[in-house]
């Protein structure tokens, strides 16, 4: 049996150990490589960070900068980017959604001086991506003119920011939402209000097809068809 005072020493000397293995054992994750912009250029030919992460863009120079993604994600838009800032810091946004690879970016501003590449390590675990579905019924044209609105339903698979629905005959904008949120596993009935010309082109016609096309940023869009009779 140790004696108290050896106890408490070896005790100590567990927790010091302890804490150091935590701090600098392979396991624990680090910090995404900050982006720095100076004078027209980015500090670095490329950063690092794990699946899951979101760095910063850091602006020391006068003129404004950003970090842009040069290839495009599921939403069309780019993969990743941050807001253009003149000075200060903001977070790069999308680049939770990345799995391991080496992912070229730039500063739409200065597309010449400043290009990059972001280095997405095996660590981590990537955010999943918002994923969303849209669903609806048919019904009658003559009461969904008259009325000016269709009902659709929209479910989310995994939390998904920045949804929004556009409703469209051909190429004719017939009605949009507000952008709206989802918790993961949420579904929600929308009501999409059509405009009055919307609701005029409606009228002229015998039987009618609607897309309804839900967007969400850094996902794929879903469309459903609601066919007016």
């Amino acid at each position: 049996m140790l004696k108290p005072g050896t106890a408490r020493r070896v005790f100590t000397a567990a927790v010091v150990a302890g804490a150091l293995l935590f701090a600098l054992g392979a396991g624990s994750a680090l910090a995404a490589d900050q982006i720095v912009a100076t004078d027209d250029v980015f500090d670095a030919p490329s950063y690092a960070m794990d699946q899951g992460e979101r760095p910063t863009l850091l602006n020391n120079g006068v003129n404004s900068h950003n970090v842009t993604a040069r290839t495009k994600g599921p939403d069309g838009r780019e993969l990743f980017s941050s807001p253009t800032i003149n000075g200060g810091t903001t977070t790069v946004d999308g680049t939770q959604y990345l799995t391991t690879g080496t992912y070229s970016f730039w500063c739409s501003i200065h597309p010449l001086s400043m290009q990059a590449t972001l280095n997405v390590s095996g660590a981590g675990s990537p955010v999943a991506r918002p994923d969303i579905d849209v669903a609806g019924k048919g019904g009658k044209l003559k009461k969904v003119a008259k009325k000016g609105k269709v009902t659709v339903t929209v479910s989310a698979a995994t939390a998904s920011a920045g949804v929004k629905l556009v409703a469209k005959l051909g190429k004719a904008t017939l009605g949009r939402t507000a952008v709206f949120d989802l918790a993961a596993g949420q579904s929600r009935k929308v009501t999409i209000r059509l405009s009055k010309s919307g609701k005029a082109k409606l009228a002229k016609k015998k039987k009618a097809s609607i897309k309804v096309t839900g967007s969400v940023r850094f996902g794929a869009p879903d469309t459903v068809k609601l066919s007016l009779k």
